[in-house]
């Protein structure tokens, strides 16, 4: 449906030698009365489409797809109990397919690993009950992935990973891919790490010292605040933002992810770096995300820690 909203008001009369505009119902547009000296102006007008038989249809096609619709057997309607019965004939075969399609995907992230050690029995039966009720390919593919990698190397995903993932819709997916490319490791620690700010401990000789704390901007990268609380509901991330202990001026940092080597140099005595950290489920999960860092987010990182910090950042294809 074509909506015109280049219609004018109408002039139909003028009062002290100036146009009253009357509002025109069809037009989108705002017109102006005088009146008393004094400039009223109309509501703009809202234009409406109705969806209601897009809608209609769209609901009638989900309870097809589910079996919930008034099916016909030569073209009489079905009762109650054929239309249960048959939804649950449809039900199993949907859970059917949803289990080969992700064996399928699952046979494409086969590699050439050897391990003599065999995929825990329950945790394959947790596996195959929740495979059943994921229907959205990019789901199926990370639960193809998750059992190509189980089978290579047993015990590598627990149960926990299982649950969480079975509640992660496909949005939540891309935001989880989004805090992924932020996140850093080092070898002390090998949770993900994604660094959002730091700030100087001040001492008692740097008392009076004007030193502000300095934020960088996630959202800026695919991660709003909203979306971070996304991820700590589905228990991927802590609760809360963790403080490093302060670092002593010329203390050396090593960080990495999948494409950068990060070394960081602090250059101000007792400063703080403040971050979230992945959790032992998200870090398990993290491994099935594919995805390159953000460029951006590391050349926001550096101006902004400068010069509080030194950082040097390689590719770890030049190591």
């Amino acid at each position: 449906m074509k909506i015109d909203g280049h219609s004018k008001a109408n002039i139909d009369l003028q009062t002290d030698n100036k146009a009253v505009k009357k509002p025109n119902p069809q037009s989108g547009s705002v017109a102006h009365v005088q009146k008393d000296n004094q400039l009223e102006a109309f509501p703009k007008a809202k234009v409406s489409i109705d969806n209601t038989a897009n809608n209609l249809y769209r609901l009638q096609q989900i309870a097809h797809k589910f079996g919930f619709d008034k099916a016909k057997k030569d073209d009489k309607p079905l009762n109650l109990e054929q239309r249960a019965n048959r939804r649950k004939r449809l039900k199993m075969l949907q859970k059917q397919q949803n289990v080969e399609q992700i064996l399928e995907f699952s046979a494409e992230y086969i590699d050439s690993s050897r391990t003599q050690a065999e995929v825990d029995p329950d945790w394959l039966y947790q596996f195959f009950e929740a495979a059943e009720s994921i229907y959205a390919r990019p789901m199926q593919q990370l639960w193809g992935k998750i059992l190509a990698m189980q089978t290579a190397k047993p015990n590598r995903f627990s149960l926990r990973a299982l649950v969480t993932l079975k509640t992660m819709t496909y949005q939540e997916a891309n935001i989880f891919q989004a805090a992924c490319a932020l996140a850093m490791t080092d070898k002390s620690d090998k949770g993900g790490k994604i660094l959002t700010g730091l700030y100087c401990q001040l001492g008692l000789l740097s008392w009076f010292k004007s030193v502000k704390p300095k934020h960088l901007n996630l959202s800026k990268f695919g991660l709003s605040y909203p979306d971070l609380l996304s991820l700590i509901e589905l228990g991927l991330i802590y609760s809360s933002e963790i403080e490093s202990s302060p670092y002593p001026i010329n203390h050396a940092l090593a960080l990495e992810n999948r494409q950068h080597k990060i070394n960081i140099k602090v250059k101000n005595d007792n400063t703080i770096l403040t971050y979230y950290k992945l959790t032992q489920t998200g870090i398990e999960l993290a491994s099935l995300i594919a995805g390159n860092a953000k460029q951006d987010y590391f050349k926001q990182m550096t101006d902004t820690f400068t010069p509080e910090l030194e950082i040097s950042i390689n590719s770890t294809q030049d190591s």
